[in-house]
């Protein structure tokens, strides 16, 4: 055996080691790390032995204290107010009594972005999306809270690669923040505006680039690219981690439902269909974690903070689930039964004197309009079953639930007063006379030139234009497809088109308002072309989702 003088006689080019064998380490050499016996080692015929690799423990220990120094970096950081006010960016619970604990984001210090968003462009664009505040569904942001399901200060807390449902989270956010840059350099480029439209707190903080295509598509690659590699990030997170403790399943699946419905919003102001097999994941999550109610009885003995998330999250999911089956005729697949109490539990116990309703703040319905949304959608596919049975009792029974939502429609109609109407009013009345449209065109079978259809489909569209004054732009894309499609004159078109594309020149123009004209001039041509009444759902078969 060779001696210790024969060994350090050995002198490779390269030295000391963190990761290689113990004899190396132990001489402070760097190691091949060649397996099983490194060169160092078999040159010196010595016995070459490496470390174990680290327990899970350790490992947890690790990324631990590595949270909470960071954590406690970050706590150092300050940013204005809405006031123009300093404020600190400091840990959950910490500002003012909050219920998030998020700071009011106004303007966001680099230093902060850039623990979450190392390169330049994605930290531009999420000055983009943080300046905006406006990015989901059309919503009216809360200043601490642009994207209402999320805590944002607690994301720009966690760098990239700590985790991948932090990453999924993180892509999730540039994704919808890069395909509202490109919607707004198309907006731009096809000269719909002629000044950067003002968002919620500002206007788009992207200066480096011009709007010109090459930008355009550039963006929207990107927004689409991360939006699905958020995804793939949300798969490998559910093998991974959707089997450990109870606690850590909870938070880790309302961390992917986060990013999941990030990656919904994004697909669809994208004009994209791959939203779909995100709503498949989000329903896999729900069901894993026992199902809406069980989710939200966990949340409430957590707090109330979790649980205004939870149910955020969940009003979200119903809401594109009830569009979706409203435009293609699918059958529910997240509240599958009527009046489902847990789609009003806990309700009262969320929102406190200063919070709103989420449903009435995201868009601009009452939650029971989206119910009974919910209920005309379950009545449309029992249809299709109940008119291929013998028995007609059941459709007999059927026709008296059709008849009883019509008159439950009277009620809320009845509810309103004539005059100014609220952004709620409005979207309340405009939903409950697409309804009215569906029920008789649908359930009952009537031509689109019935009395009741054309006077329903007309007082909506000049609701909608009245409502133009609104200090909010009201999107309602789908029911403007629906009430347009009834129109067989050129005024009544022309009023259906107007709505659709005075959408171009506003903050809530996306590529969805694109796609959302196409859809209703298709229809025009194929009544044109002699169809008789052709049906909103022919043209929503692509599975482009609009809200």
């Amino acid at each position: 055996m060779s001696s210790d003088a024969d060994f350090d006689s050995y002198k490779p080019k390269f030295t000391r080691t963190k990761t290689g064998c113990l004899r190396c380490r132990k001489g402070k050499h760097k190691c091949d790390e060649q397996r099983p016996i490194c060169r160092r080692c078999q040159h010196a015929r010595g016995e070459c032995v490496y470390p174990p690799p680290p327990t899970r423990r350790t490992r947890e220990c690790r990324d631990k204290r590595i949270r909470l120094q960071r954590s406690e970096e970050s706590s150092r950081f300050e940013e204005l107010n809405e006031d123009g006010q300093t404020v600190s960016v400091g840990r959950e619970g910490d500002n003012d009594g909050r219920m998030d604990g998020s700071p009011s984001i106004t303007t966001t210090p680099s230093d902060l972005l850039t623990l979450a968003f190392p390169d330049p462009l994605e930290r531009e664009l999420m000055n983009h999306l943080l300046s905006y505040g406006t990015i989901i569904m059309y919503a009216i942001a809360k200043p601490n809270q642009p994207v209402p399901f999320l805590d944002i200060a607690q994301c720009l807390h966690s760098r990239r690669g700590t985790s991948y449902e932090t990453d999924a989270v993180l892509l999730s956010l540039i994704s919808i923040a890069a395909v509202h840059q490109a919607s707004i350099f198309t907006q731009q480029e096809k000269k719909y505006i002629t000044k950067l439209p003002g968002g919620r707190w500002g206007t788009s903080s992207v200066h480096t680039m011009s709007p010109t295509l090459d930008n355009q598509t550039r963006m929207r690659k990107i927004g689409v690219h991360c939006s699905n590699a958020s995804l793939e990030l949300c798969k490998i997170t559910m093998a991974l981690k959707m089997s450990d403790g109870q606690s850590t399943r909870i938070e880790t699946s309302n961390v992917l439902l986060s990013s999941i419905v990030c990656v919904i919003i994004s697909q669809v102001l994208a004009g994209r269909q791959q939203w779909n097999e995100a709503f498949r994941l989000a329903l896999g999550l729900i069901e894993t974690r026992g199902g809406p109610a069980k989710m939200l009885a966990d949340a409430e003995e957590d707090s109330r903070s979790a649980l205004l998330r939870v149910r955020t999250l969940l009003e979200n999911l119903v809401v594109i689930d009830v569009c979706h089956c409203l435009a293609t005729g699918s059958a529910p697949r997240l509240m599958v039964e009527p009046f489902a109490p847990w789609w009003f539990d806990y309700a009262d116990e969320v929102f406190g004197p200063d919070d709103h309703d989420t449903v009435h703040h995201s868009y601009g319905v009452d939650r029971g309009i989206v119910e009974l949304m919910n209920r005309v959608n379950i009545l449309y596919n029992e249809r299709v079953i109940l008119t291929s049975l013998a028995d007609t009792s059941y459709v007999e029974r059927h026709d008296q639930k059709v008849q009883d939502l019509l008159l439950e429609l009277e009620v809320w109609e009845n509810s309103f007063k004539e005059g100014n109407l609220s952004r709620l009013e409005v979207g309340n009345v405009t939903m409950m006379h697409t309804m009215r449209v569906v029920i008789y065109v649908d359930l009952m079978g009537s031509p689109h030139s019935h009395p009741v259809v054309q006077a329903s489909a007309s007082a909506a569209l000049r609701l909608l234009e009245r409502s133009l004054c609104l200090s909010v732009v009201v999107g309602l894309l789908l029911p403007k497809i629906i009430l347009g499609s009834m129109m067989f004159d050129e005024e009544g078109r022309h009023r259906a088109r107007s709505l659709i594309t005075g959408l171009r020149s506003t903050g809530a123009y996306s590529y969805d308002v694109e796609e959302a004209s196409a859809m209703l001039e298709q229809l025009y041509t194929l009544r044109d072309q002699g169809q008789a009444d052709p049906s909103w759902r022919t043209i929503a078969k692509t599975e482009i989702l609009l809200i």
